[in-house]
């Protein structure tokens, strides 16, 4: 995207000044020209990152943290809203968290699935691999989204894989997370169908597991 760092710059300031109303005008000034999938992986998710990474080395306070992730949180239903509809063919979809109750990623996947016509059930965030297993197995599911944020949660995905297939059913995996993007070679080391490594990735991803 042309100027993205200018608007990371921007929409960071506005975001660690709690200026929510600035942090809108500058969301929808750019949803105006470019696709909103597009200002999620190009503007938001770096910035909320970047807010991450300043909490972890002490330059940002914690309020300031939750706040933006609440903001770009209910930002997201917005942009997203005008957008649902419901494919005729679908495949039984699930998003959770395993292990581990950082859920905005996971909420950023959401939106941006039934934004392109899917259904999807929410599962939640900080489940276990058991719960998630059973889950599953319960609603029938044809493709599960896992979203893990630290990397003991990436590597019991492989757990995840073989609880789901002492069931006997085909269940296909999708992984993704913050692991995935600065390591490369966990999508060779966990038994999933397929690695996201940004969130406008997905509905491909899902289109291509589903023959849609």
């Amino acid at each position: 995207m042309e100027n993205s760092e200018l608007y990371q710059s921007r929409l960071k300031t506005a975001l660690l000044s709690l200026d929510r109303i600035k942090a809108k005008l500058i969301l929808e000034d750019l949803i105006t020209t470019t696709a909103p999938t597009e200002v999620v992986d190009s503007i938001m998710i770096p910035v909320l990152e970047s807010i991450g990474s300043g909490w972890e080395d002490g330059r940002v306070a914690l309020t300031q943290v939750y706040a933006a992730g609440q903001f770009c949180e209910q930002w997201l239903d917005t942009a997203f809203e005008d957008k649902l509809f419901v494919k005729k063919e679908s495949p039984k979809l699930a998003i959770a968290v395993l292990e581990d109750f950082h859920s905005l990623g996971k909420r950023i996947v959401y939106s941006i699935v039934k934004g392109g016509g899917y259904q999807i059930q929410d599962f939640g965030a900080g489940i276990s691999v058991d719960k998630l297993a059973n889950k599953v197995i319960e609603e029938d599911i044809d493709i599960l989204l896992v979203s893990a944020l630290m990397l003991p949660s990436v590597l019991r995905i492989n757990n995840l894989r073989q609880a789901l297939e002492q069931s006997g059913k085909k269940i296909k995996i999708i992984a993704g997370g913050a692991p995935f993007r600065f390591d490369a070679i966990l999508k060779e080391e966990i038994m999933a169908d397929a690695v996201a490594n940004n969130a406008s990735e997905v509905i491909g991803i899902i289109e291509h597991l589903s023959g849609s």
